[in-house]
């Protein structure tokens, strides 16, 4: 099952390019996340993690920390609950547990 999540955060005070660089310097150091890519001028950052490791809370908690917290216009808002959503979606999955031999689950016969 896929473990890895990719998202993309508009993010406030990212003026040059030397904030993209502190952003993938800061973010890139935590376990877990594999791929930083910032657009300045678009003030975006692009990011590829490790479910198992992070997950996208984290992630916009680091960014607060380091100086740039995420956009709180409408369409951030709501591109963020979309990542969230799937990213939920990713954890239930990863935690699925199947049923074996083509058997259905003990749960199936309850009624």
């Amino acid at each position: 099952m896929k473990q890895q999540a990719t998202a993309k955060v508009k993010v406030t005070g990212m003026f040059c390019s030397q904030c993209g660089d502190a952003i993938v310097e800061s973010i890139s150091a935590i376990e877990g996340v594999t791929l930083v890519r910032t657009d300045w001028q678009k003030n975006r950052v692009t990011l590829t993690y490790d479910l198992k490791h992070i997950n996208f809370l984290e992630i916009e908690r680091l960014l607060t920390d380091i100086g740039h917290p995420p956009d709180d216009s409408f369409l951030s808002r709501l591109s963020r609950g979309w990542v969230l959503f799937k990213e939920k979606n990713q954890i239930d999955n990863l935690k699925h547990v199947g049923a074996c031999c083509s058997k259905p689950p003990k749960t199936a016969n309850r009624r």
